[in-house]
């Protein structure tokens, strides 16, 4: 089968950023969390800013629209990380003031006009680590119904450290509470992605290779650390649930090239590896490496691959560059797009709404989405929709 086309539509840019994180929050509507600066933003340099944003395709083109914000007046940041758990979007930063952890939840709500109202339910300091790095995920149920979230963090001595906390009243209170923490080895470059008993941690441990750690999360929010997998050298590392409890982790590699990994978490909580891939295209940036999970490849009432992935990167180039993974049933990861455009730094990657349209002869071709957001080279906010298609 050749390789699948990939178009971009016309991005929508608006102001000055200094990080960024995103994730999707349903059919074509993403959350940004934004570390503002000072060039467009008087007087809230370093705040933190959520965006939702809503693809709109009514003028006949895909469209990226702001349908709410928020505006956190209180206290000034660094390090963003962002997830979505149940109804709630919680975020987590580092304060730039103490060096603590944060943590904030918040609900979104359609308004009558059209808008959606962003409300912070509660908010959660943690003074007992000096915070370098953060990641963030939802680890499954809690006690009555609460949801549970795991933070993955850099201390201050370099170690990782995982915390879980509860949110909703299943633990006694409407606010964020810390369930469970444990503490490993050096690490560095940390992502997090929800399995079926908890959460995946990978990140580039002190030896400066791939290792990969299966958490089981009990409801109680109880974190047992299982059988830790390692791999070779990286300097970039993001990773992404595929379904079935599949992974596939993306990593710029001893070489400098954009590689693969999957996983699978057996039954008895291990992680197996099951195959890699290695790009053939150029080195690509020491920026951040993003990934997700598209869901399968399906063309013309047929599936030729259970899962797919799309990775967004930083080329040799410094532009940003856009690849997608088919996934057999094995965790064999085959190239099958790519495309480069667009100076782009703090690049990351939301999945869009598939859609099908009938093709020549009845043919019914689908149409994989996906949005990206990056700081662009003027350090703006830059927001673009994509679709992959044969």
């Amino acid at each position: 089968m050749s390789s699948r086309s990939i178009r971009e539509w016309p991005p929508t840019v608006v102001g000055t950023v200094s990080e960024i994180a995103m994730v999707g929050v349903g059919s074509n509507r993403v959350v940004t969390a934004s570390r503002l600066t000072g060039d467009n933003h008087p007087g809230n340099t370093d705040k933190l800013k959520l965006t939702v944003w809503d693809v709109d395709s009514s003028p006949g083109e895909y469209k990226i629209v702001s349908r709410g914000e928020h505006w956190d007046p209180t206290a000034t940041i660094e390090k963003v990380a962002i997830t979505v758990a149940g109804d709630y979007v919680v975020t987590a930063v580092r304060d730039k003031t103490s060096n603590d952890l944060r943590i904030d939840s918040f609900r979104l709500r359609d308004n009558s006009k059209g808008e959606v109202d962003i409300d912070q339910v509660a908010t959660k300091s943690d003074h007992a680590h000096f915070v370098n790095e953060i990641a963030i995920s939802r680890a499954g149920a809690g006690v009555g119904g609460a949801v549970i979230v795991m933070t993955a963090l850099r201390n201050k001595a370099g170690s990782l450290v995982v915390a879980t906390w509860g949110l909703e009243s299943g633990f006694g209170s409407p606010d964020i509470g810390q369930l469970n923490e444990k503490q490993r080895g050096e690490a560095s470059q940390i992502a997090i992605a929800e399995s079926s008993r908890g959460a995946v941690t990978a990140f580039k441990n002190g030896e400066g290779n791939l290792e990969l750690i299966p958490w089981d999360v009990e409801s109680t929010g109880k974190i047992t650390p299982m059988e830790k997998t390692e791999g070779g050298a990286v300097s970039q590392v993001a990773i992404a649930a595929l379904g079935d409890d599949h992974f596939v982790v993306a990593v710029r590699n001893e070489s400098e090239h954009l590689e693969l990994n999957t996983y699978k978490v057996l039954n008895g909580g291990s992680l197996k590896r099951l195959q890699k891939h290695g790009t053939d295209g150029g080195w690509i940036n020491d920026h951040r490496v993003a990934v997700v999970s598209v869901g399968p490849y399906r063309d013309n009432n047929q599936t030729f691959a259970p899962y797919q992935a799309a990775c967004a990167s930083v080329d040799g180039s410094g532009n940003l560059n856009m690849s997608l993974f088919d996934v057999n049933s094995e965790g064999k990861p085959t190239e099958n797009g790519t495309k480069s455009l667009l100076p782009a730094s703090h690049v990351t990657i939301a999945v869009g709404e598939p859609t099908t349209k009938t093709g020549d002869f009845g043919a019914i071709k689908n149409f994989d989405h996906l949005i990206t957001a990056v700081r662009d080279k003027d350090g703006k906010l830059s927001l673009m929709y994509w679709e992959a298609f044969y």
